[in-house]
């Protein structure tokens, strides 16, 4: 029988909205921590960008195509670009 974990109070949604035991990069003013910068590089930082203007721009013209009757089914990622595209842009060739 499996038994139930003590929930940890430090790490509920309720921590996270306080800032407990949140990783940032960015600081509240908007610059790069320098404790946790990782220092990507301007070509990096760029392309990173690009991608996720180039998924917003995709995911508008599903949505659009969508509503037209032209595709049957699309869910969204608006918001979420930074997420997506950051999270597979930490994997490496032998992940």
């Amino acid at each position: 029988m499996v038994q139930a974990q003590p929930l940890n109070p430090a790490r509920t949604p309720q921590a996270a909205l306080r800032g407990d035991d949140v990783f940032t990069v960015i600081a509240p003013d908007g610059r790069a921590n320098p404790a946790t910068d990782p220092r990507l590089g301007v070509e990096t930082e760029r392309k990173l960008h690009a991608t996720m203007v180039r998924t917003r721009l995709i995911d508008m013209q599903l949505e659009r195509l969508q509503r037209q009757g032209r595709i049957g089914f699309h869910i969204g990622s608006l918001g979420e670009e930074a997420c997506i595209i950051g999270s597979v842009a930490a994997f490496r060739a032998e992940d």
